[in-house]
């Protein structure tokens, strides 16, 4: 094993812990990533120990500690911005029910118009054919007398 792979399994296990979770997880990322971004400078070239050394000595107690708040945080902001993103489509959910009810009402309203001109309608050809056969039935029983 390398002085790097040892020393970053050390870092390994003091961020990744059963009680650190997943803000453990994203600090150990975080570190991956400064860990990248520090040796890809010396691409190509051979490193010292020194180096490497000097390099992980940074990650004290407080370092340790600054990664982990960093990555509580930034879970925070993710799950603040993922149920902002539910809560979105949530209420567009709640807006398109809500016309599709209103355009529901507005249907049985025009609807329900539409059937009290027809009942109107029918009534009336009722009542004139009624009228129309009455008249001629009172007519026929008046001449009988």
């Amino acid at each position: 094993m390398t002085l790097r792979e040892e020393k970053d399994r050390a870092i390994y296990s003091r961020l990744v812990k059963k009680e650190t979770g997943i803000d453990g997880l994203l600090a150990y990322a975080n570190f991956k990533k400064e860990e990248f971004d520090f040796f890809s400078e010396y691409s190509g070239k051979e490193i010292k120990e020194e180096v490497i050394e000097a390099f992980y000595k940074t990650y004290n107690d407080s370092r340790i500690k600054k990664l982990l708040d960093d990555a509580h945080e930034q879970f925070v902001i993710l799950v603040v911005k993922a149920n902002a993103q539910i809560s979105v489509t949530n209420l567009q959910d709640t807006i398109e029910d809500i016309q599709q009810s209103i355009s529901d009402i507005q249907n049985r309203q025009r609807n329900s118009w539409l059937i009290g001109v027809v009942a109107s309608l029918i009534a009336t050809l009722v009542y004139t054919l009624i009228a129309f056969y009455l008249k001629d039935f009172i007519l026929l029983i008046l001449k009988q007398l």
